[in-house]
């Protein structure tokens, strides 16, 4: 008997450990500003403690739970910023994080409500300690269709709109921007999101399909060569060239039709697409958005 209440405590303990907290729950919602404002204060103290000429900000955004494919974005895209800005501060957010506690924040429309406002303390309190605009680089990844991405499976709201990420991002308009969306048919949010001081990249033109979001990819092939291609010496513009060059080669290895994807640059961000990426961020003279 004794061996048994044993095991079936054991069992419980598994059960408890592999419990999965979902997103829009009360109690998943609670748990993701604990560790937005975990997230928050470290970041924060990295800008306390300077060691940037000109700032970068990221914050991911992992909307569905249906493949690892848009955690891996999150996280992988993170190691390039870190790259070009070692200091920079990071927010992170998932979706696809599943079983148990999670260890990000989640990516629900009100996470990334609470996530832009953080990132608008962080860009005021980046611009305060440098006198610079800090680049915000913000990423999206998820399934998507016309003017929407996939949130996660159990979000009653479904769907992200074009125009509410436009909403929520209106108050960081400010601040020069590098936005990506890893999405099939991401091509079509740009008429919503694009402006002046905004560099958008998407997977795909308004109406093609993007690829590498089956459900235990690491990364989406758009984001995969991204990284492939990175080059701290190439501007964004020839970084941006040399990924379109390997997805297409993908894509024409396996007979799949091309996703074509997009760069749209702002008429005051020309500097930004044409200036070498390390150039940006090693001390030299603010850039100028022209």
């Amino acid at each position: 008997m004794r061996d048994l209440r044993w095991l079936l405590c054991g069992v419980a303990c598994a059960l408890s450990a592999c419990t999965t907290i979902l997103p829009t729950s009360e109690e998943g919602q609670a748990h993701s500003t604990v560790l937005l404002q975990q997230q928050a204060a470290q970041a924060s103290a990295r800008l306390r403690a300077g060691g940037m000429a000109t700032p970068m900000l990221y914050a991911g955004f992992a909307l569905n739970d249906q493949s690892t494919a848009f955690q891996g974005d999150v996280l992988r895209l993170s190691e390039i910023t870190a790259q070009l800005s070692p200091n920079s501060p990071q927010l992170l957010f998932s979706n696809a994080q599943g079983a148990g506690k999670p260890a990000l924040p989640f990516a629900t429309i009100p996470d990334f409500v609470r996530g832009a406002e953080v990132l608008q303390t962080l860009a005021s309190e980046a611009k305060a300690a440098t006198r610079r605009d800090p680049l915000l680089v913000v990423l999206f990844s998820s399934h998507g269709g016309e003017k929407m991405l996939n949130l996660s499976s159990d979000d009653a709201n479904g769907t992200l709109s074009a125009h509410t990420i436009a909403k929520v991002l209106e108050p960081l308009e400010a601040y020069p921007t590098l936005l990506i969306i890893s999405a099939c048919h991401s091509g079509s949010h740009v008429p919503d999101l694009q402006r002046d001081n905004r560099i958008i990249l998407t997977a795909a033109a308004a109406d093609r399909v993007s690829f590498g979001c089956q459900s235990n990819s690491r990364q989406t092939w758009f984001v995969e060569a991204l990284l492939k291609s990175f080059d701290p010496e190439l501007s964004l513009k020839q970084w941006f060239d040399r990924t379109v060059e390997s997805v297409r080669t993908w894509e024409k290895n396996l007979g799949y039709k091309e996703s074509l994807p997009q760069m749209v640059v702002g008429a005051d961000m020309s500097a930004y697409a044409t200036t070498p990426m390390r150039r940006l961020f090693d001390g030299g003279k603010q850039i100028s958005r022209q």
